[in-house]
């Protein structure tokens, strides 16, 4: 017998780290919220009744219980259980596993092995009323029966065993195949001798035998079952049915109804002895037991793939959970404007059949709200969401690109665009899209392509797009090349970083920084200067710019942000992130894995932490809400440029260009103006109508309720 020193830890619902930060350059007061999928997301292996709640299930390398409200997850910290799912739960609440041929035992998150004699998955287990518990296994080698009495593993007989049933007597009963003639029979240990009572059951052997399985119900009859043909043993002697096709292994509730299953079908016997197809499973299990469990009050449950089941009488309703996001694999996340979390979930190069099971999750404060459909309109495999300068909601899905308007989701059945990777709205309004047939400028209701070649070999894939002060577009390609496109410029191509395969993310700043998350280091560049690097970062998977300015980055097992030039790492968030969100009111929102050194692919997701600052430090009016787009065109410009803005609805606007010293050059408008575009030209001049030297100005747009701001080049 060995012990390890793998725990078996519980990651809650909702995990609630309320640790104040004081430093200077910290974020305000407040907590994080951990947000995670309790419910089971991967296909369930089995399914057991539970002492402390109503049932558990089982999945590749996690249990989930359920108290009949929530689930609450569990993972196991023994590296060995990776990949691994239990044969059986006692009445203590222990799990078995099978590892490598050992037994482990999981008893109150301590692990322990047992050595010495070598067992096989698929096992079949039962226990008797003193706690000593009885494998079977049906493995052409290691197949027989074997007891463990809690201190070691002990073989009782050869034979591979298809299954195994302890009576209230203590009596061992199984069908094995006989070494010998190859054939399966029943056999009973009692007092430690085994008798062959295959005679008895001879009225239901001429049918396949193989298959020979015994159970007992909770009335303490002993029940031999060959696919639909029965025999009952109670008070010493046998009745013998033929439910017609049906099942192999049975299991009993204790409103006395007899459930079989074989094949993934769900089998019923109805009064009259005969079987019913209860259910088809989607995806079941193979041929084993742990297909259906009953919980303390009586209630019936089963699994299909990942959902869930319970009987009401006369039929099977699905348990339903809006407490945990829809699905661990999170592609994308963004703030409405009315403050709500939207995050989307997908796999690319997956069964069609399998992408139903992504789609959106919308967080409102309380719960969250799944759904991968509105109305007609399919929102499979979501794995891009921006919010526009319109504050409507862009988002990339399995069949091109939706729109949500607060309201309801609808295409744009204009754009035929297939795997984008990222959106950017310039100046004006217009939406870019980068996506692997390159990049896409598009105007309702006409869509126009921009590829130049020179771009478009090697460097395929835009992906990743920011524009900068001065309205230049800056992309990443899938060989890690950031490059621009400048469209005043004569659709200008330049490249900035051809050789940077590890640059993993791009971000632009209001001061026209670009900053990188590489893979060694968080660096930034401008056109006037070459790059520096502020902060290490071990892998640098995500960079972001916040309402504050404040840049977010991200590496292996560092999260934190540059503020005042100097590094914070957030201690609450000490793994790697690639996305990131903020409301622009204080809310912040990252998701967390662990990374595979070898492949530099997710290997562990922990879930999303959300930021929440504490009601007197959040940060309402903490700068002027973005109302209004604006922009100029052309930038650089000699002699003139106009100076665009979008209102959402009409108001008082006062246009003013400022010097880079801060003084008032020109007033070029102050009046009311209309929702929607307007435009006012500056040609260079200033309230005197002397003309402006070279150099940098910017314009000012105020409104009764917001003010932006741009820079301006001016080249004589």
């Amino acid at each position: 017998m060995e012990k390890t020193t793998g725990y078996f830890y519980s990651a809650l619902a909702v995990l609630l780290l309320c640790i104040p930060h004081h430093a200077r350059g910290d974020l305000p007061a407040g907590r994080w919220i951990h947000h995670e999928r309790q419910t089971p997301q991967y296909d369930i292996t089995a399914i057991f009744p539970g002492n402390d709640c109503k049932i558990w299930v089982s999945t590749l390398n996690t249990l989930h219980a359920f108290d009949g409200e929530r689930w609450k997850k569990y993972t196991y910290g023994d590296q060995t259980l990776r990949d691994h799912t239990p044969f059986f739960r006692d009445e203590h609440g222990r799990f078995y596993f099978e590892d490598y041929g050992d037994l482990l035992v999981l008893d109150q998150g301590i692990i322990t092995r047992y050595t010495g004699q070598e067992i096989r998955y698929p096992i079949i287990a039962a226990a008797d009323r003193n706690g000593i518990v009885y494998f079977g296994m049906y493995d052409i080698t290691l197949g027989g029966v074997y007891s463990f009495d809690g201190t070691a593993v002990k073989k009782l007989k050869t034979g591979r065993t298809r299954s195994l049933a302890v009576d209230a007597s203590g009596k061992v009963w199984a069908t094995v195949i006989n070494p010998e003639s190859s054939t399966m029979g029943l056999v009973v240990l009692d007092g430690g001798t085994w008798t062959d009572r295959s005679g008895e059951i001879a009225a239901i052997l001429p049918a396949k035998t193989n298959e020979l399985t015994v159970q007992v119900a909770t009335d303490g009859a002993v029940w031999v079952n060959n696919l639909g043909r029965y025999g009952i043993y109670r008070d010493g002697s046998w009745t013998f049915g033929d439910g017609g096709a049906g099942p192999m292994f049975l299991t009993f509730d204790s409103s006395g109804r007899i459930w079989g299953y074989k094949n993934s079908v769900l089998y019923r016997l109805d009064d009259s002895g005969k079987w019913q197809v209860s259910r088809t499973i989607v995806k079941g299990i193979t041929n084993r037991q742990n297909f259906l469990t009953e919980d303390s009050d009586g209630k019936v449950w089963i699994f299909d793939s990942f959902r869930v089941f319970t009987y009401s009488g006369a039929e099977w309703v699905e348990v339903k959970n809006n407490l945990d996001l829809a699905s661990d694999t999170v592609t994308c996340m963004v703030y409405t404007g009315d403050g709500t979390l939207m995050c989307g979930h997908g796999l690319r190069d997956i069964p069609v059949d399998e992408r139903k099971n992504c789609g959106i999750s919308v967080w409102n404060g309380t719960d969250w709200h799944s759904f991968n459909t509105d109305g007609d309109l399919y929102l499979y495999n979501v794995y891009l969401l921006k919010r526009s300068p319109y504050d409507e909601i862009i988002a990339h899905t399995d069949d091109g690109l939706k729109v949500f308007n607060g309201k309801a989701w609808a295409a744009i059945d204009t754009l035929k665009a297939v795997n984008v990777a990222d959106v950017a709205w310039d100046e004006g309004g217009t939406m870019w899209i980068a996506s692997y047939g390159g990049l896409i400028e598009y105007k309702d209701p006409a869509v126009y392509f921009k590829v130049n070649p020179k771009w478009l070999y090697p460097f395929k894939v835009f992906y990743n797009m920011n524009y900068d002060p001065d309205g230049v577009l800056y992309m990443q390609t899938n060989y890690g090349a950031i490059v621009s496109y400048d469209e005043d410029r004569e659709e200008v191509w330049e490249s900035h970083a051809s050789n940077t395969i590890y640059d993993m993310d791009i971000a632009i700043g209001s001061d026209g920084r670009l900053w990188c998350a590489r893979k060694n280091n968080l660096s930034w560049w401008t056109k006037y200067d070459d790059w520096k690097d502020v902060t290490y970062l071990n892998g640098g998977r995500m960079v972001e710019i916040d309402e504050e300015e404040r840049v977010w980055a991200s590496g292996l097992g560092t999260t934190g942000y540059i503020e005042d030039d100097t590094w914070h790492s957030i201690p609450e968030l000490p793994w790697a992130a690639d996305r990131f969100a903020a409301d622009g009111k204080g809310r912040y929102v990252v998701n967390a894995f662990d990374v595979n050194s070898t492949t530099n692919e997710r290997s562990q997701f922990y879930g999303l932490y959300e930021f929440y600052p504490t009601p007197e430090h959040v940060a309402e009016n903490r700068k002027p809400e973005p109302f209004i787009t604006a922009g100029n065109y052309p930038n650089p410009f000699n002699p003139s440029t106009t100076i665009y803005f979008v209102l959402p609805d009409p108001g008082e606007v006062t246009v003013t260009v400022y010097a880079v010293d801060g003084q008032k050059v020109r007033t070029l408008a102050s009046g009311r103006f209309p929702a929607g575009r307007s435009s006012v030209m500056w040609d260079s001049r200033s309230d005197n109508g002397k003309t402006s030297a070279s150099g940098i100005y910017f314009y000012r747009i105020t409104t009764d309720s917001a003010v932006k701001t741009g820079r301006m080049m001016l080249l004589r």
